[in-house]
């Protein structure tokens, strides 16, 4: 059974056409919704930020979860890593940026008086997340004394090498 109403993804532009990789699932789209005014929209996923994420979740999370012994990616990335590296001391709300706002989980104290703030990976900047990135590696490196996986430390250099020359 295919899910009409998730996103067609893994699209590419090769030699000025569009190519899409998952040709079965767009050709039931297309019957299913003939005649049916559609909206399409495009999105380039070839930007610095992109492999920054495609780096960071397939392979320094993993290489840091299994370094620390724990299966649950979610809970590395969401109570470890993020806690760890990504927490701001705060007093007030009015000093979460804006474009924080929009994914951010806010800490209060014992008597309800904000005191911090942790901001999702999706919102940071190409500069934040590159910090990021680099206090996890660092904690990879030196505090676990583990590296990258020897299986995949030639694809996880290619990625991480199309975002570090936009530096």
């Amino acid at each position: 059974m295919i899910d009409l109403k998730s996103k067609i993804e893994f699209a590419r532009v090769l030699n000025g056409q569009l190519s899409v990789e998952q040709r079965e699932k767009l050709n039931t789209f297309c019957v299913h919704y003939n005649g049916k005014e559609i909206h399409i929209s495009y999105e380039v996923i070839d930007r610095a930020l992109y492999y920054q994420h495609k780096y960071y979740r397939g392979f320094l999370l993993l290489d840091v979860s299994e370094a620390c012994g724990e299966r649950d990616l979610e809970y590395v990335h969401e109570k470890i890593l993020k806690r760890q590296f990504l927490y701001f001391d705060i007093y007030d709300i009015s000093q979460i940026p804006k474009y924080h706002r929009k994914d951010v989980q806010i800490y209060l104290s014992s008597d309800n008086v904000v005191v911090g703030y942790v901001p999702s990976t999706g919102v940071l900047t190409f500069e934040e997340m590159k910090t990021y990135i680099l206090k996890v590696e660092n904690f990879l490196f030196m505090d676990l004394c583990q590296c990258i996986n020897p299986e995949h430390q030639i694809e996880a250099k290619k990625i991480r090498d199309a975002w570090s020359k936009e530096t």
